[in-house]
């Protein structure tokens, strides 16, 4: 079983290290910090999960004695506190930019310093034992909660039913990180609170597989939209695979959906993605020069942008 538990946390390791990279590819390539802080976030966790591997080294695995309180003893808890802080302020800041939500770096100081000073009076004030670990350790998932309540106070106070549409297209990984919080305070639980004293020894409380479970959550949307990123910026570059181009025109079909734009203007926008000027667009379509700019007008007011140039950041970003 020991075994098993290495393997397994090799796996997550593997698996940080990976979304973080793909993270940093997209990044790179887009420019978008969106992607920048997941790189972050992804790449600090790689290091929280190897704490566990840390403890091992320095004490290995030994059977507790009856009553030692040694079970309950927080391992290297600097670093987990150092690096939780570092993972909640990129989460913070990937989400405001995400929402287009200024203020980003005022909540994200506020809620570290909240999530610093409790875990540090948690260290202070209680003696070693189960509820000193639980409280401790549950301090992330209460960070947790509050960036998914704050997902939900925009979706309700949303001002257009555009912004409200866009949320709703990931209602699958709120939810999904909503059981993987829940996975994460019953493991907490469990090995913290319920757990008889010296059983399962090999497995250590900061073995958070509920916490592992969120990850793994987020790190298969986040490599999802990394592929997607990936395949619609090659789709751009001569010859496209059809399975690019598919890909393309779903994305841009999502937007002048979401946007409520005619066929015409779709079509429209499709040749101002591929880099037509009015000219060219009034050539491919038909239509006169007048015609195309009154349609390139429409696109723009719908979309709320000024210009193309953000008109085309925003498709991109949407994709």
């Amino acid at each position: 079983m020991q075994l098993a538990i290495f393997y397994y946390s090799l796996v997550i390791l593997l698996i940080s290290v990976i979304t973080a990279t793909m993270c940093l590819a997209v990044h790179i390539l887009t420019k978008r910090r969106t992607y920048l802080y997941l790189f972050v976030s992804f790449f600090l966790y790689f290091f929280d999960v190897a704490l566990v591997f840390r403890r091992y080294f320095q004490n290995g695995v030994r059977p507790l004695p009856q009553g030692s309180t040694d079970q309950y003893n927080i391992g290297s808890p600097i670093e987990s506190m150092a690096l939780a802080s570092a993972i909640i302020v990129c989460f913070v800041l990937f989400l405001f930019t995400y929402l287009k939500q200024g203020g980003g770096r005022y909540v994200a100081l506020l809620i570290v310093s909240l999530f610093l000073a409790y875990s540090w009076l948690v260290l202070a004030i209680f003696p070693i034992g189960k509820h000193r670990e639980f409280m401790f350790f549950s301090s992330r998932s209460i960070a947790v909660a509050t960036l998914l309540i704050f997902v939900t106070y925009k979706y309700f106070t949303a001002s257009t039913q555009i912004e409200r549409r866009s949320l709703r297209t990931h209602l699958s990984l709120y939810v999904a990180c909503w059981i993987g919080l829940a996975a994460t305070l019953a493991n907490n639980l469990y090995l913290q609170l319920l757990r008889p004293p010296g059983s399962i020894s090999f497995i250590l409380s900061e073995q958070n597989f509920g916490e592992n479970l969120l990850v793994i959550i987020c790190a298969s949307y986040t490599i999802r939209s990394c592929v997607r990123a990936l395949n619609v910026r090659y789709a751009a570059l001569p010859p496209p695979t059809d399975h690019a181009q598919q890909y393309l025109e779903h994305a841009l079909a999502r937007f002048a959906r979401s946007n409520e734009l005619t066929v015409r203007e779709r079509e429209v926008l499709q040749l101002i993605i591929n880099g037509h000027e009015n000219r060219k667009i009034a050539e491919e379509l038909f239509l006169s020069p007048s015609t195309v700019k009154v349609h390139v007008h429409n696109i723009l007011r719908k979309t709320g942008k000024a210009n193309r140039k953000a008109l085309l950041q925003a498709f991109w970003e949407q994709v």
